[in-house]
């Protein structure tokens, strides 16, 4: 695994973080532009809007909440721009992504839960390419293991530990991640209740990481006794999940005029 791929010139550089991340950003603009349920909902304009939009809201809430916890690891202030080579918290990413989202559908007249459906489908192929970039980088790298299918990092750029035995905790992720894409494409063949998938996306992504957590050597602890309990991120994972069984509970009870119904994915 190597960190950089082809040198360019001084600190600009190819690397397998920003190739991992912008392949998978091209498949999952793909599998958008081709959505038929989506194409009920916002036009090809708007969607460009909605992207740009939330590539923006995606970056600076991940970064800022990478920042926020390594901030004593950055060592002059042009580091906090260096998103190329990794350093962004996916969790981060998610919460400022919502947010952008909602904001756009309420800004256009555009059905809130049907839009999150339609778009939260594809984001777990999304983060599992983003994942697999971290695994090339040294980034997110999990704790030491003894088992077969520990990974050692030997490229002196990495950001993992050389030469010691760790758990490719990038690789659960990823893997997580596809089984999770999978399901949502299995429940949305379903045709169910607007808000279905983004509860399911919340529920899955949260449990996710709460678990694969465990094994992650970067985590992050509160100051407060009681909240050591827990990582900040799995802290985090935990209101995803909490959150998604309220939406998920409250779906039923949504008047039929409020919902749009699904287009066939």
């Amino acid at each position: 695994m190597y960190r950089e791929l082809l040198p360019i010139w001084g600190p600009i550089s190819i690397n397998s973080f920003g190739l991992c991340i912008s392949i998978g950003f091209m498949f999952f603009m793909q599998l958008i532009l081709r959505s038929s349920a989506r194409k009920a909902l916002i036009s090809d304009q708007q969607l460009n809007t909605l992207l740009l939009g939330g590539i923006a809201a995606t970056l600076l809430g991940s970064r800022t909440l990478y920042l926020v916890q390594n901030w004593h690891s950055l060592h002059s202030w042009t580091d906090i721009f260096a998103i190329s080579d990794g350093g962004l918290s996916i969790m981060g990413g998610i919460l400022s992504c919502i947010i952008w989202v909602w904001f756009f559908s309420i800004a256009h007249h555009i059905p809130t839960l049907p839009l999150f459906d339609t778009l939260v489908l594809d984001v777990p192929m999304l983060q599992a390419f983003g994942r697999l970039g971290c695994f090339c980088a040294g980034c997110c790298h999990g704790t030491t293991c003894n088992s077969w299918h520990a990974v050692t990092y030997t490229d002196p750029k990495s950001f993992a530990p050389l030469h010691i035995p760790l758990h490719p905790t990038q690789l659960y992720s990823a893997l997580s991640l596809l089984v999770i894409c999978l399901i949502l494409y299995l429940i949305a063949r379903r045709k169910p209740a607007p808000g279905t998938l983004l509860g399911v996306y919340l529920l899955l992504s949260g449990a996710e990481r709460f678990v694969i957590d465990f094994w992650r050597a970067d985590r992050e602890f509160m100051p407060h006794h009681y909240l050591k309990l827990f990582s900040l991120h799995q802290w985090l994972a935990l209101l995803f999940i909490m959150v998604a069984f309220m939406l998920l509970m409250l779906i039923p009870r949504l008047r039929p005029s409020r919902i749009t119904t699904h287009e066939p994915i």
